[in-house]
């Protein structure tokens, strides 16, 4: 029996596995740098050619993965940026799309952001003046100030780099006369960014006008006396005071010679010079009161507005020398005219009033039904009182006594 062999055959498939389609893919690996970017005054708001160098930048030196089978591995850029406006004048927000292309046609994209912003601070020059001197007048009032503000306090206008308009910012004090006063001064922008300060010096001075005195004591026999008036500072002009003659109990022509109704005194620019005008006096012999002449402050003119003081009225008072000892008897009759006796007592008949008289014996005393008669008018009893003071008393026309101090007989 023959056997055959047992044949094995082995077949072997091969499968070859190729691709259809090619791996094509391009991507950005890189993302910009956010730029910040100063505002300015341009139409718009800030520099743009810092923008197109940012773009140039990060185009330059993105990292990009482009799979497209180009031999040249080629890609191109765009971007979508058109120069727009800041969305404000002092804070901007602007997105820029940035695109890449490869020669397959596929594309990738990211986003980049800048920011405008305004963080530098306005420019506010000094003031022309810094220093000012502003004047009070007599109600507290400050003269002047409003034509400060109304200049700007001499501040040029401030200039920023995004806000056309920055606004000039201070706080004044409550001014008070005679007081002296620092002020700060500086600009701020809509961004809220201030400037260097600047110092402003205020001296509040009055500038009053009164009366040296408020009572001018003179006697009749003087030929004159000055009314007087005073400014407490000087001015930078001359300051006219008018002075109106408001009345008073003596008499034009009679106690004195005749002034205006209202006169001009004039204080020089620059100057506190006491500032007088005369009033002529006129004698008498007319035992008469005191009198007075009065004198108000009626206006004050000044381009500074000066005020009127505290003493705005003042009056002369005319002290009657007719009557040295005011005892009611004028002075070329009484016997004794710096002596009080209004009785005019003179027992020696020489015409010297006992009270200042040394010579006061009684020549004649005689006895009369057991009385004591004394046949001088005026005549009367000496007495000598406790502290050695004599006094001659005196029975009057209606039978009341009188005591009168004299010389105590030796």
């Amino acid at each position: 029996m023959k056997i055959l062999p047992t044949i094995t055959c082995l077949l072997i498939f091969t499968f070859h596995l190729q691709k259809s389609f090619s791996q094509t893919e391009i991507m950005i690996n890189s993302i910009p740098d956010i730029l910040e970017i100063e505002c300015n005054d341009s139409p718009a708001g800030y520099d743009t050619q810092l923008v197109y160098d940012w773009i140039d930048d990060f185009i330059n030196n993105a990292v990009v993965d482009n799979m497209c089978q180009d031999p040249d591995n080629n890609y191109t850029w765009s971007h979508d940026y058109t120069e727009q406006a800041a969305d404000d004048i002092c804070f901007g927000f602007i997105s820029v799309s940035f695109t890449v292309t490869n020669s397959c046609g596929e594309n990738a994209m990211t986003y980049g952001d800048a920011i405008i912003e305004d963080s530098s601070e306005p420019s506010l020059l000094a003031p022309s003046i810094s220093e000012h001197t502003l004047l009070c007048d007599g109600n507290g009032n400050i003269i002047g100030i409003q034509d400060i503000i109304d200049n700007n306090f001499y501040f040029d206008p401030a200039t920023d780099n995004c806000d056309p308009n920055p606004t000039l910012n201070y706080n004044l004090p409550n001014f008070n006369c005679g007081q002296t006063y620092d002020v700060d001064f500086y600009a701020m922008d809509e961004c809220g960014n201030p400037s260097d300060f600047h110092t402003v010096t205020f001296n509040i001075i009055s500038l009053n006008v009164s009366f040296s005195m408020s009572n001018i004591p003179v006697s009749e026999s003087a030929p004159s006396t000055n009314v007087c008036v005073t400014l407490d500072n000087p001015s930078p002009e001359d300051i006219i005071v008018e002075i109106t003659a408001t009345g008073g109990t003596a008499s034009s022509g009679v106690d004195y010679t005749a002034i205006p109704a209202t006169q001009d005194i004039t204080f020089p620019a620059n100057t506190t010079d006491e500032q007088c005008f005369t009033v002529n006096l006129i004698d008498d012999i007319l035992v008469e009161a005191n009198e007075t002449i009065l004198f108000e402050i009626s206006d004050v003119t000044s381009n500074f507005l000066a005020g009127i003081g505290n003493q705005a009225s003042t009056q002369i008072t005319i002290l009657d020398d007719d009557d040295n000892d005011n005892d009611g008897v004028e002075n070329t009759v009484d016997n004794c005219p710096d002596h009080f006796n209004p009785f005019q007592e003179d027992f020696d008949d020489d015409n010297i009033g006992d009270v200042c008289d040394d010579d006061t014996t009684i020549s004649e005393i005689s006895e009369f039904q057991d009385y004591i008669y004394i046949n001088r008018p005026f005549s009367g009893v000496i007495v000598r009182s406790l502290d050695g003071q004599c006094w001659v008393m005196v029975v009057q026309n209606d039978g009341t006594l009188n005591t009168v101090a004299v010389t105590c007989p030796d």
